[in-house]
This record gives structure tokens, sequence and C-alpha cells, in this order.
């Protein structure tokens, strides 16, 4: 410890006999030395634990543009993507294969989401709308439905306010009517705030599609709330199809399809535009059709990319030649994503999956992504896509689609439309939901 340094003073002798201490100047010498020792430790101590980077640096602000979660099913069960925090949350750990599955989650906004639990036994199946607030993590049962193993809940959406849900339901199996068989789903709206659930159309078909409904089977509320928009895909345009509404009228749909033939099939694709009473106030063919605004739709039709005006009824060309699929409209509005190519044993660079998007006020469409599959939006800047990766490389195994040199990887990718750069990505083990 350095020396203190003193002014001289003058020398007095002590006098003879006991030997006198000056307890006040000890006290304060050792505070002093106490003082000292404390801020050299102290002094040490930083020395030793200082960070290699200023700790403001480490804590990147919150990007509120991606501050809502990402839903996803993973392992049969629930899980959120924080995309602001770079984070994964289990929502449901129960979840087993052929007996307690759980599908068709989404985030209704950042603080709560809602999914599909469905309990599979023997040939029942019941599945149950659950609302699940994130912060108290509080699972509330809204509406439930039993079926006889058929698909049960496809497809629902939720009113602005939560204040209501639309629904697309499958009570039964497929059965045999009059040597044919026949489908049956049901169009409905349940009214959580009062707890009544109306019927709004019922649509028996010979078939509807072939397995897998994806988003070509779907309801959505417009943007005031006061429509609802369905996309139903259709099979066998040859057989009667009839609409019964809840008063038990039915309309017959004989002889008035047509088929359409997309991507290479005979499925017929229907968009019907409903009031919430039930009443149909729109029919037209196409499919992937969601709402630009209140009175417009957007959908493709035989190969067209079209917007259709409810008001007036008429039709507006925004894509010849187009040869996409998955096709979804923006929150805004504004734009239109799909992809090209990607078909089963593409080998030419050509033929390679491509994400374009359109823009709805100057028509003109860009390219985005090359090698990515499924867009579908997370905000108006950003797609959410599937990479795609050799087929070496894919973890998910050899190649299922012979001769074909790409295939889906199931790493989701959070894909800047305007910079066309990764903002974030996280993986599941399953096709990505609506």
């Amino acid at each position: 410890m350095p020396e203190e340094s003193q002014s001289p003073q003058p020398s007095i002798s002590p006098p003879l006999g006991k030997h006198s201490r000056n307890w006040k100047e000890i006290g304060l010498i050792a505070l002093l030395v106490l003082v000292v020792i404390t801020l050299v430790g102290a002094g040490i101590w930083l020395l030793l634990n200082k960070p290699s980077k200023p700790l403001i640096s480490d804590k990147k602000p919150v990007d509120q543009n991606l501050a809502e979660p990402i839903t996803f099913t993973k392992e049969f069960n629930i899980w959120i993507f924080h995309p602001a925090k770079n984070s994964y949350d289990q929502i449901t750990k129960d979840g087993k294969e052929d007996r307690l599955e759980y599908s068709l989650s989404q985030a209704l906004d950042k603080e709560t989401i809602s999914y599909i639990k469905c309990e599979i036994k023997q040939e029942t199946e019941k599945c149950g709308l659950i609302k699940y607030d994130l912060k108290n993590k509080k699972p509330q049962l809204v509406l439930e439905k039993t079926s006889t193993y058929g698909e049960n809940l496809i497809s629902y959406d939720w009113s602005k306010e939560q204040d209501s849900v639309a629904y697309i339901f499958e009570p039964i199996h497929p059965h045999v009517q009059n040597n044919v068989e026949r489908r049956e789903l049901q169009i409905g709206i349940y009214d959580v705030s009062n707890n009544k659930d109306t019927l709004l159309k019922k649509i028996l078909s010979p078939q509807f599609g072939s397995g897998a409904y994806g988003n070509t089977t779907s309801i959505d509320f417009s943007p005031t709330n006061q429509k609802l928009l369905v996309n139903l895909r259709l099979s066998k345009p040859e057989e009667d199809i009839e609409y019964i509404d809840s008063s038990g009228e039915v309309s017959s749909l004989r002889d008035r399809f047509r088929i359409q033939l997309i991507a290479g099939t005979s499925d017929l694709n229907k968009i019907l535009i409903f009031d919430l009473k039930g009443k149909i106030q729109t029919e037209v063919f196409g499919t992937y059709g969601g709402w630009l605004n209140d009175n417009e739709i957007g959908y493709e039709q035989a190969f067209t990319l079209v917007k259709y005006n409810l008001a007036s009824k008429q039709e507006t060309v925004l894509l010849e030649s187009y040869k996409g699929r998955f096709l979804t409209v923006s929150p805004d509005g504004k734009k239109l994503v799909y992809e090209t190519g990607g078909f089963v044993g593409a080998t030419n660079p050509e033929d390679y999956s491509k994400t374009w998007v359109l823009d709805l006020n100057s028509l003109k469409s860009e390219k985005i992504a090359d090698l990515k599959t499924r867009p579908s939006w997370y905000d108006s800047e950003t797609v959410l896509v599937y990479n795609l990766q050799k087929c070496e490389q894919n973890k998910t195994g050899p190649c299922s689609a012979p001769r074909s040199d790409y295939q889906l990887d199931f790493t989701i990718l959070g894909w800047n439309i305007n910079s066309k750069e990764v903002k974030f990505k996280f993986e599941t083990d399953n096709i990505f939901p609506k």
C-alpha cells in the first residue's frame, strides 16, 4: 500500500513512565486502512469479472413486428415459436398418435392461441376447440363435436373480437346412400358470448376431395366479420350435390357444376360467400380463395389469378398463364404470395420451386425466393416458407419421389419479401397448418 504523505510535526518527548496511546488516531488509521482494502478488492473483482463486450450490445430490442407467436404441431402436440425471442414453448405434452391428437393451431393475439384437441376411441372421435391463455397457461374448452370417425373439425376461424367462431365439421364417416358413397360437411358458427351453436348449412356430396384437405377446404371471416368465405374441394361433379339449410330445405346443384382441371386433377373447387344467417350470397368456381377487402375476394381459376367484386359480380383477371399453387392473401389485402414449380420428379432447375409475390396495385409479380415451398403470410412483410434440401441431405430420409432433386425439409423460414433474407427460422415435423 502506498505510504501516506504527512506534513512535518514538532517533536514532543513523552514523559517518562507509562507509554501513552492516542486511541483516536489509531482508530482513524484503522478506518482508512479498511477503506483502502475495500476499494482495492472491489477493483480486482471488477477486473476479473469484466464482460468481454458491453452488456447493452447483447440485448437487442424486441422487434414488435415479430411479437406475435407462431403455433405449430410437433410430435402430435402443440408448440409455440417466439420469433422476437428465438425461443420455443411446448403447450401440450399428452398427444399420441391415434389416441389423443392436437392440430389446427393458430395465434389469435400476442397472449392467446387456439387449437383442436381430438380424443379417438374405437370408431368415434371427440374433438374440442381450445382457447389457451399463454400468460396464465390456462386452456378453455370453447366448442366440442363428436363424429363417427370422420375428419371432425376440418377448419375454423375466429372473429376479430374473438366473440364468435365459424367452423366446418364432418360429423360422420363417408357412407353409402343410393349406391353412392356420400360425405357430409356442416358449416356452422358458434356465439361464444351467448353459448349458442348455429348450423348454417349442410353440404352433401359423393366425395369431398381426396384425403388431405389442406387449405383447399377452409372457412374465413371477412375483415368486418359480416360474411364468411368457404373454400370447398369437391369431386365427381356428374353426381348430385345438395345444400341443406338449417330449416331442412334442400337445393340441388345437379347439372350446374363444370369440371375444372386444377393441377392435373378433375377435382371441383368452389368458393361460397355466406352471410351470418347461412344464406349463400355468391358462388364462384375457383380455389385458394381469400379476402382482399370486405367487398372483394381473390382466387385462382383455370390457370388464371382472378379478383371478384361481390357487389358488381364482376371478375377481373390479375395474372394470366398462372401455373402456381398455395395462393394466400397478405394481412393488409395488398399482395398475393404463391409458388410455382416443385412438381414430383422435377430435375430441371426451371421446374424447381419458386416463391412469388404479386402486388395488387401495380399487378407486377416478383420472384422472392428459390427452393422454398408452401408459402403463407406471417405479417405484411414476412412469409413463412418451408426450406428445400438436396435429397441426400434431407433429414427425413431418402427421396420419396423418384428422380426428384429436392425434397421438403421441415425447417420453416420467416422470409422477408423486401430484403429477401431470413428473419427467423424454426423446425417442426409436420406440414404447417393454415
